[in-house]
Order: structure tokens, then sequence, then C-alpha cells
């Protein structure tokens, strides 16, 4: 499977933020930034409150397609009887698959919008194991769900951690063509409370990273030592401790800036990681340009061999820029565990 988007959510510090990879549809005052909360304690982006609420991130549109995300569930939407959606896969308009959180902590999974029930945890001809399934307010959860989209063939599978609650197969699961390219966390009014850590989706592409991810987990690496400083730090000498802050950034309180094309800053870190194997390396910066028209790309190395990312108009605002990068640029296969403890990171300034 190809790794299409992946996002701790940690390096956000204000509701714009999210506004450089999703499209955000809610009252800002509904976001708030817990930095040590959320499962794993990455920190997390809490939502809810008296409006429905959503952002989604589009992606390469796909039949087949996982969907995982670490939250918390605080709360249920107390307006509505039917259930609060969570989680929805959707082309450009119409709402292929809907994962809906009811008021007893049971999920459904419908067809569209609510239009076809197609599971539901409560109904043990239904459930994968014979088992009643609930959630519990307060819980941390690790969620994946497995659409593949088709009239008659299709697939639902739904894990709740290492729990397989649903696993359907040869069923319609086409609400509008059998491809979907967008991915939604939503709540739809009062009393829905959520705090996600991190959220992904892949298709059924690739040659590797082809199993469920559940029970991967995301790690924060930041930077501890310089490789190549070419900017100023705000003080010091030490570029990495400008930018290696722990949760959001600071704005300009301590930067590295640049006039000049083809400046580079690339670090070293320390963050051991627990797979053996690593689906991908996200690497995060918050860049703005000085007063004067400035493009910028993140960098990844490892053992001599580069990753650039797009170049990228900076405008005057701080907006995180992220470079999701699957494979190794010195193997052109997937990272080991020790090849990402190795690589350095970092940015330049391009014409």
């Amino acid at each position: 499977m190809a790794l299409l988007h992946a996002d701790a959510l940690s390096a956000y510090g204000e509701a714009e933020d999210l506004d450089r990879l999703y499209t955000r549809a809610g009252d800002s005052a509904q976001l708030t930034f817990d930095r040590t909360g959320g499962p794993g304690g990455t920190g997390a982006l809490a939502i809810g409150g008296a409006a429905a609420f959503s952002f989604f991130r589009t992606i390469s549109a796909a039949t087949d397609i996982t969907m995982g995300v670490a939250f918390t569930y605080q709360g249920f939407d107390t307006d509505l009887g039917s259930g609060d959606e969570i989680l929805l896969i959707n082309t450009t308009t119409t709402t292929q698959i809907s994962l809906v959180l009811r008021s007893d902590g049971s999920l459904r999974l419908y067809r569209g919008a609510s239009v076809t029930l197609l599971f539901d945890s409560t109904n043990l001809a239904q459930t994968a194991d014979g088992q009643a399934h609930l959630l519990s307010p307060g819980q941390e959860v690790r969620l994946e769900l497995r659409v593949v989209l088709s009239d008659t063939v299709g697939i639902l599978q739904l894990w709740i951690d290492d729990t397989l609650w649903c696993s359907r197969s040869n069923i319609d699961t086409s609400n509008s063509g059998t491809t979907a390219n967008r991915i939604y966390w939503k709540t739809n009014g009062s009393g829905a409370q959520y705090a996600i850590s991190w959220w992904y989706a892949l298709d059924n592409t690739g040659s590797f990273n082809n199993s469920r991810l559940v029970g991967w987990k995301f790690t924060i690496a930041r930077p501890d030592a310089d490789v190549a400083s070419d900017f100023t730090p705000t003080s010091g000498t030490d570029n990495f401790a400008m930018v290696d802050e722990e949760g959001a950034h600071d704005w300009d309180n301590t930067t590295n800036s640049t006039s000049t094309n083809g400046h580079i800053d690339r670090f070293t870190h320390s963050a051991t990681l627990p797979q053996d194997k690593v689906h991908g390396i996200n690497v995060v910066t918050v860049p703005r340009h000085g007063g004067a028209a400035q493009n910028f790309r993140n960098k990844l190395r490892h053992s001599a061999s580069d990753t650039n990312g797009t170049t990228t108009a900076l405008t005057e605002a701080h907006r995180p820029l992220h470079m999701l990068v699957t494979t190794n640029p010195s193997t052109t296969a997937q990272f080991t565990k020790a090849e990402a403890e190795a690589v350095e990171f970092g940015y330049e300034q391009v014409a």
C-alpha cells in the first residue's frame, strides 16, 4: 500500500495552521491544542462544541482506501438521536462511506450519509466475532477502517485497537462511483468532543506498506545537532535549537533566517523508533517569508542521498509545510528502523 497522508497534528498552534493541509469548516473556537494529550501522549487536536465542525484532506483517488486515526472519545453529540458522523470517505461532492458513533457507544457504517446501514457493532450477526462492541467516553481508541468501493464486491473492515469489529465482503459499498478522494473528520453539533492524536490514509498500490497499521505508532523526532547551518539563528550558534520545539511552533521567538537562495539547514535526531519497518517519514517545518517573495522546500537525507520536497512560495503567515517520504532515497526501498534513525532532515531556500 502507498501511504497517501500522515499527520501527527503536533505542530499546530492556531486554527489557521490546519489550512495548509486541510479544508476546514467550523468555528475555530471549537479547536484546542493539547500538547501532551491523546493516545501515545504525542499531543492532540481537540474538536467539538456547539456547532458542526469538520476538516478534510484531499487524497489521490482510490478504490481501496485504509484510513486510520488515534483519538480519545470524550463526549457524544446530544443533539442527534441518529448518531454523530465522525469519519467519512467521500468523492468531491458525495459521501461514499460514513462511520457513525451513537449515544450508546456503538459504531455504525453506512453507504452514503446514513443511506444504507452496512454494519452495526451491536448486531451480533454482523460483528466479526459474534460479540457486541461499544466505545466508552474517555476511551483512547486506535481505529482503522478499510473500504473497497464496489457495487457488488465491496469490502468493509473495521479494527478498534487490536480487535476486528467488522469484516464484510461482497457487498455494495458504492454510493457515487467506485473511487473516493477525500477523508473527513467531523462532528455534527453540541456535545461532540474528540481529541485526535494522528491519522493516516493509504491506498492498495506499491510493493510495501501492505498490512494494516492499527498497531503502529507515530514517533516525533526533533533535531538535536547541526549538520549544515547556512541560516542565521535568532540567538546563539546552534540552528537546531531554534527549531526543536516540543509541541507547537513559537512563531518568531526562535527562528533561523536567510535571504540567500541555496542556503540549507540540516539536522540529525536521536529519536528511537519502536518499529522494525517504517512506513514513512513526515518532515514538518513552519516557515514564513521575511518581507520579500521567497521559495522554500523541505529536505531529507540518508547516506548522502537527498529527497527534496515541493518548492513552495512562502507567505507572511506561518504555515506548516509537510513532506511525506515513504522510500529511502539511498536504497529506493522501505526504510528500516536503523535507516530512519540515521536520517538527516531540514530545509532550503530556493529560487
